[in-house]
Parts: C-alpha cells; structure tokens; sequence
C-alpha cells in the first residue's frame, strides 16, 4: 500500500511548530460495549484487550462503576482477564527479550536480561540523547505517514500456549508491562541475533554442534555477530545454521544419485559382449588372410610414432616452462591471510566401507593423523575462523565427535549427509559466498600450505581461478621412513613437477590464455565462479579437478585459470607400491578410461576429452589444450595395445627369432627421453632451486630408475582399463549434474550471513542524526512538494530535547548492554513512525 499524503499544505517544521503552541487536548473517553460475543473476545488480540482495561481506568468514578457491573453481568466478557492472565502465565519473560514499560509518556526504562553485556565501551556514547520523544514530537512523529501494519505470530514457549496474534500498533497507553517485538524490531533482531537457538529451527545433528553452547556463551555470540565481530563461535553458528536446513532435508534419494547406478548395468554388460564378438570376428578374419603380422607390425610403428609426440611435449614444456620467483619468508614472519578474503574448505570422508573394525579403527587414526599435520601447517597462514572441514558421508551418522575433536580450535566443523568431494566443494563454495568471501581453496585432508602462501593471498588476485605448483612428500618425518618409501615419493615428485610445467606452458601461450584443468589436491576460485562450476559438476570422483577446469572453459570462456608457481605446496604421496598400486588402479588411470568413453553406454556426459576437443571455442588460446589433449588420448589408446604388442614382439623373438630392429630402436629411444627428462630437470633446470630437487640424499637413484617405473606403471593403467569395463561399479556411470539433483539448499538468512546482500546498510547507534534520517526517507517517499530542511529539524528537536531534559527521568540501565539500550529506543521510534495506522482525522478536518 503506498505512502498517503499530508492533507495540509503548510510542512513539516510548520506543523511541528504549530503542534508545539497548541495546548493539550483532553479526548474525550469512549466507553466501551458491554455486550460482545465469545468469538469476537476471542479473536481480539492482547494489545486491543489492554486498550480495553486502560479505557475502563479513564472513565469517572461513577460510570465505571456502571460499566464494570455491565460487564459483570456478561459472563462471556470474563475471558478477557482470563486469557490475558493465562497468556502470561504460560509465556514468561523469555531469554533475550525486552520488557518495556511505559509508567509515564515521556518516559521509556528497560528492563532486560543482566547477563547480556557488550564490549564496546561507554566513552563516546552520549546517555543525554538516549531518550523517548516527548508527547509533542510523538504527535509530529504520528502526523507523518505510514504503511499499513503487518501481524507477527511471537514463537510459542510450549504446545499449551495461547497462539494470540499481536498487532503491532501499541501505543505507550497499551504497552505497561507488556512483552511485545514490532516489526521494525523483529527485522532489527533477526540482524542482531536476538534469537534463541529453538527459534533458529535446528535439526538435531546441528544441534550437537553447538552442544557447548549455554545461554551466556550463546548471547555472546550472538552479540559477536551483531557487531560483526568474527570468532570461532561466530562462525560455528553460522555453519550450523547452514547445515541444518541441508541435513534436514537429505534423503535416500540424493545419496543414491551420487552412488553408481546398477540399474543400467545388464545393457552395459550387453553392449560389451556385443562389442566382443565384433572384436573377435575381426581377429578370425586378420588370421584367415595372414593379416595379423602385418597389422601388429604397423600397429607398433604408429604406437612409437604417437609416443614420439608425448615426449616431444614433454621437451617443449621442460624447455619453457618457468617456476616463478621464490617468496622468502622469516621465522618471525607471522602475518596470516586477512580474515574474510579467502577461506579453505577440506572435504573429509573416512573412506571405510567394506572394512573390518580393526581396519576401520587403523584407517581412523591414520585419517586423524594426517588431517591434524595439515590443520596445523593451515592455521599457520590461516586464522582458524577461516578453515571449513566439510566431513561428508552417507552412512555413518554425523556429526562424528572424533573429527570435531581434531578440529577444535583449529578449524570449524561442517558436517554433511552426503559422501561425496564434489557435493562437498558445491555447499562449500555456497558457504564461502554466504559469508562473504572472494575466494576459496578446495583442498585434499593431506595437503599442506606453505608460509609463503599468506604474502600471495594478501597480495593482488588477478586471474579468476588459481592452480598451485605441488610437491609429493610424506606424512612423517623424511629420516624415519625407509630409502625405498623416499625413491618411491621422489619418483611421483617428478611426475608432479612435469605436470606443472606442462600446466606453466598452457599458461604462458598466450597473453590470455588458461590452464585447462588444476591439481586435484589444491585449487583456488572466485566463489561465485565455484558454484556456478560446481551445479553442472556430475560428483564422479575420479577426475573431478580435470572435469572443474573443463566446465569453467565451457560456462566462462573469458575466465582466467592461473598457476602459483612461486610456492610449493605438499601433498602426501603413497610411500609403498601396494598403495601407489591403488591410487593408480582405483582412481587416476580409471578416470583416463572414463574421460574417453564416458559411461560407455550408459552416458557420454563425461567423456571430456572429446568434449575438449570437438566443444571448446576455436580460438589460439585452445590450440596448445587441443594437443596436450590429443597426447592424453593417445595414451588411454596405447592401453589397449600395450600388452598385445609387447607380448608379440617377446614371442617373435623368442620362438621365432625375428627382431623388428626399427621398434627396438624406437623403445630405446623412448627410454632415453624419459632419462633426459629426469636427469635435465633435476641437475639442470632445478639446479638453482633445492626447493624443488627431490632429496640430494636419493636424487641419482630416483633418475635412474624413472624410466623402469613408467615402464611398470603403464601396465597398472591396463588392468584400470578391465576394471572400467568389467566392473560396473567401479565409476559412476549415468552421470548427471548437481542442478538436476535436487540437493536441499541452505536457508537464506540475511542477519546471519553477509554476503548474501553485501548492499545492506550497517547498524547505526540511535541519535537525532538516524531520527531525522528516518524522517527523510520518509517524507522522501511522499512524492510531494512538502520538504523538511533537516538541518533545521534536527537544531529544533536538539533544542527542544534539551529544555525538557531536566524534567525527564533518566533511561535506567540495569546492567544492560548500552548498545542493545540504544537499539531498542530505536525500534521504538521507528514503531511509532511506521505503525500508527492513519493519520489523525479529526486534526485533518481541523486543518
């Protein structure tokens, strides 16, 4: 309903002047109807029943003795005291609400809980000016116009209460002793958190995240975060409010959809024997016309030919890839990233289905062992209000005391009802942008930040996505782990540092050119760019940092994926061949199979290498992906001959004697290369740089055996090329993205996340300066030529606030906070500008 218009032509100071020479009218006292129904005395609310009883006190002596023997004589009007004393009976005071009585007009005392207090101090607060308008300006204040009221239902104290609606037109005469929150103060507490924890609806397992919580530690957070004071507390609320409508909400159905789904495995298994006997029909025939030969023999020329372009790439990037300057930090260097700009979100699971007790219990430790070493080295360039542990899983029951345990003090704990990284990564970059923040890191539990990062985060973030130059190292201590568990890390540490040569090269093409995809195990985005990523992600674990990079180049083709290649981040790496052995089968060289055939028959959704190649715009700045991907083709292609042909040319030698000189030369040739390669970028490229060498201690054995563990390794990627076809569960096969889902999204709470509208204007104390800027605003939104001179407004009020200050009670503050005093004479000024229904008839046909 819009704003309605003054009737007199004269304004605002005018009429305030005016107001100030007439005398005090005396109104004349209605009485009230004795007869009215039970359903009326029903429906009326508290406010207008205390209007009732305060009529019956103004009336002369005589004739309420006649209405109240009236009233006597209607046994139905008898539920007026009788709901009103039996409302307040069931509702006391409750914790966090103001109780304010009005004993006199121009007085205003609280009455509020002790145990709230503010930290700020009473130095610069000025008491003189924190009073209740005085009856004249309350009729300025009423004379002005105002919206239509709105009715709040207050929050029932138990299921016996009384549900009154009160509306919120009180006037000073109806307020004695009367508990109430209008709407200005309703909207006013849902930003200061004056709001018990039963109201914040919380699911029960976020309400054991805030298990510690008791009342004075609750209303101090909460005070916290009224004054955007950011601590631990703080943010544990917020996570816990955010997790609640999400955990409440989780059903058996969206865990299902990030599991594999076997009901299209007959068909998949179908299409296999299909694509069997083709296979085998074209042996028979190459056997009948004593093809094979030939056939194998051009088939090994052209696998060597292929793997001449891998090392060609290979060369080109350890020739221009460039690791950036060093940062130089001190011992004393203690400065951490600014709270509020970038935040880490470490998705957690504890990965035991299928384990024994033992080896779930063994798994635990080692999970809590390696998560405590990468907390520890975070909150060295983080502060911990800043650090999120999303523990995501479907079927332990959550939240998990062991993990928030190892997060105390450390980081906040979020728990999640779905066991999936990249269902984690969604929420958490929604967390990050409820929060404010600009950018977050999405890193594994065994990964750990350098100190160097902090001077990077607080410095200028051009780009719109980062990547970080990684190292493989160990969990433990570099002297109390065997020679060989050292040669296997350095071994996959030269591995690593080629990856990141190769990502240096994508980046430096061109002016404008991107990485195609991070690390896995840390990348950094703006936060919006994460989540609109992460609802077309399709939560298939293997690969998901490749299929991230390729939908921002999709859905953000001008957004930038840069590298930090002047720190070094370390990641565990398996220290024995067994686990190395499942890293590779399980997980990498699965998601290669996966990248080139999707889900087979099931789904092509996430066949990104044909994606990469036939969908990315034609532009120069994807001319070096388009190779890099081709090479990466090539090598899942080699999987399916790579056994065939080297049980061949064994055989021909062998039985037969025959040696094709031109594969053999072209194998020693790649051995070669790929002892170049570790010898260049060890002894030459890194020579200047320790940082980078593998440990000078294992260096030489670590070059001389990388071509053998290339060599044995490629053959772990065959037996990951039977397990993708031949176990159907082994990936997720129908995928789709996040969007179709349906996944629960958290509640949308303004007093409690910033950044949901960063626009929002800051709380103000209450003064003249924020009286009369409500004043504007509302005579602003009049549209008439009747304008107030502020300036003016305020010298009056001031003069006329200090000629009636000594006859004025002063605000009595009973160890109450005197910011909190302070918002509550607000919420009772902005009450009578906004709430009083129309303006006074009488005085308009007056005028």
């Amino acid at each position: 309903m819009p704003f309605t218009k003054l009737q007199s032509s004269t304004n605002a100071m005018q009429n305030l002047q005016r107001i100030q020479k007439q005398p005090e009218v005396v109104q004349e006292v209605k009485t009230v109807s004795s007869k009215r129904s039970v359903s009326h005395i029903k429906a009326m609310t508290l406010p207008q029943m205390h209007n009732m009883q305060n009529t019956l006190k103004k009336l002369p002596e005589k004739s309420k003795i006649e209405q109240l023997a009236s009233i006597e004589a209607a046994p139905e009007e008898k539920l007026v005291k009788q709901l009103i004393t039996q409302y307040e009976k069931q509702n006391p005071n409750p914790e966090g609400f103001t109780i304010l009585k009005f004993d006199q007009p121009q007085v205003c005392s609280v009455v509020q809980n002790p145990d709230i207090t503010s930290p700020k101090s009473m130095e610069h607060i000025d008491l003189e000016n924190v009073v209740a308008p005085t009856e004249k300006e309350t009729q300025f204040l009423n004379s002005l116009p105002r919206r239509p009221p709105k009715t709040v239902i207050p929050v029932q104290q138990n299921r016996n209460s009384i549900p009154i609606q009160v509306k919120q037109i009180l006037s000073p005469s109806s307020m004695t002793g009367f508990k109430f929150q209008s709407e200005a103060a309703q909207k006013q507490s849902q930003r200061k958190l004056k709001i018990r924890p039963s109201e914040m609806e919380l699911e029960p397992q976020s309400k054991r995240l805030l298990s510690d919580f008791d009342d004075i530690r609750m209303k101090n957070t909460m005070h916290q975060l009224t004054h955007n004071i950011i601590t631990l507390d703080v943010r544990r609320l917020q996570t816990a409010l955010f997790v609640s409508q999400i955990n409440a909400n989780i059903g058996d159905s969206h865990k299902q959809q990030v599991g594999a789904d076997l009901s299209s495995a007959w068909p998949h298994y179908l299409w296999l024997s299909l694509w069997g006997i083709i296979l085998g029909a074209g042996i028979t025939l190459l056997i009948v016309f004593s093809l094979m030969k030939s056939v194998l023999n051009g088939l090994s020329v052209l696998f060597y030919i292929f793997i001449s372009l891998e090392y060609t790439l290979m060369f080109a990037a350890l020739k221009t890839g460039q690791y950036g300057t060093k940062v130089e930090t001190g011992v004393d260097d203690t400065a951490k990233v600014k709270v509020g700009k970038v935040c880490i979100v470490i998705p957690v699971g504890w990965g035991i289905k299928g384990l024994t007790e033992s080896q779930k219990d063994n798994k635990r430790k080692g999970k809590i062992d390696v998560l405590t070493n990468t907390l520890d080295a975070a909150n060295l360039v983080f502060e911990a209000t800043d650090i999120f542990v999303f523990h995501n899983s479907s079927e332990q029951e959550l939240p998990d005391q062991v993990m928030m345990q190892c997060c105390a003090n450390r980081s906040i704990y979020v728990p999640i009802c779905i066991g999936s990284k990249s269902v984690s990564a969604y929420y958490g970059g929604m967390l990050g942008q409820y929060l404010g923040y600009e950018y977050v890191i999405v890193m594994d539990d065994d990964t750990r930040l350098p100190l160097g990062l902090t001077k990077i985060l607080n410095g200028r973030l051009e780009c719109d996505a980062y990547c970080m130059a990684i190292a493989a190292s160990s969990n433990e201590n570099p002297d109390q782990i065997s020679q060989s568990a050292q040669i296997l890390i350095g071994l996959q540490d030269i591995e690593y540092k080629l990856s990141d040569l190769n990502k240096l090269t994508q980046y430096n093409f061109t002016n404008t050119s991107s990485v195609l995809a991070p690390h896995g195990a840390i990348n950094m985005w703006k936060t919006s760019i994460l989540t609109d990523i992460m609802q077309e992600h399709n939560c298939i674990f293997h690969g998901e940092d490749y299929q991230m990079g390729l939908i921002m180049r999709n859905r953000h083709p001008k957004a930038r994926l840069g590298i930090m290649s002047n720190i070094i981040v370390n990641t565990v790496a398996p220290s024995t061949l067994h686990d190395l052995y499942m890293q590779r089968y399980t997980s990498w060289d699965l998601a290669a199979q996966q990248f080139l055939w999707g889900g087979f028959c099931a789904s092509q959704r996430s066949a990104h290498y044909m994606q990469v190649l036939f969908c990315l715009p034609c532009s120069v700045d994807n001319i070096l992906i388009r190779v890099s991907t081709l090479e990466d083709l090539w090598t899942v292609l080699q999987d399916y001959l790579r056994v065939i042909l080297f049980a061949y040319h064994i055989i021909m030698s062998i039985v037969y004697g025959y040696v094709n000189i031109g594969v053999l030369v072209m194998y020693l040739v790649v051995i070669a290369s790929q002892w170049v390669i570790a010898f260049g970028l060890e002894y030459v490229k890194f020579s200047n740089r320790p940082d980078l060498q593998v440990n000078k201690n294992i260096k030489l054995k670590t070059v001389i055996l990388f071509p053998i563990y290339r060599f044995c390794f490629s053959f772990v990627r065959v037996a990951a090329l039977l397990r993708f076809f031949f176990k159907f569960e082994s990936v997720k096969r129908n995928a789709q993205p996040i969007r179709q889902m349906n996944l629960p999204q958290p509640k949308e709470l303004h007093f409690a996340f910033p950044g949901i509208n960063n626009s929002q204007a800051k709380d103000q104390s209450v003064d003249l300066n924020l009286i009369t800027e409500i004043v504007q605003t509302t005579l602003n939104a009049q549209k008439t030529q009747t304008r107030v001179k502020i300036g003016d407004l305020s010298s009056v009020m001031k003069q006329k606030t200090q000629a009636e200050r000594s006859d004025r009670s002063r605000l009595s503050l009973q160890q109450v906070s005197v910011d909190q005093c302070i918002h509550d004479s607000m919420n009772t000024v902005k009450q009578m500008i906004r709430e009083r229904s129309d303006v006074n008839k009488e005085r308009s046909d007056h005028k």
